[in-house]
């Protein structure tokens, strides 16, 4: 996927709140400002990502690969002064984890 280079991730996107967090990432809520669609914004601190690049590149190109209706479908990504920004559809219905642990049986 090309990189796009942007002052600041609020020239291209309206940035809502957070839907979760991990070890080296924040995903928000962010709104296209040229399409007003939702999407979900993962957001890699420039540090972290220069000292995980072959990682966060790594996860780009896999995303980027792969065209199933079962697997998030990425948009673009996005460069700025602060931040490596993965732009991915946006999935509801919380996590996973949460959903397998509340079931009590899968056939």
């Amino acid at each position: 996927a090309a990189v796009r280079e942007a002052g600041d991730i609020s020239d291209l996107y309206k940035v809502g709140k957070e839907l979760g967090s991990g070890g080296f990432s924040v995903v928000k809520e962010g709104f296209g400002k040229d399409d007003e669609k939702e999407w979900a914004l993962k957001l890699i601190q420039m540090s972290v990502f220069k000292k995980n690049q072959v990682q966060s590149e790594k996860e780009v190109e896999i995303l980027a690969s792969l065209d199933h209706s079962g697997i998030v479908k990425l948009k673009e990504v996005i460069k700025t002064k602060r931040y490596f920004v993965i732009v991915m559809e946006i999935l509801k219905g919380g996590e996973l984890f949460d959903r397998i642990v509340q079931r009590e049986k899968y056939d």
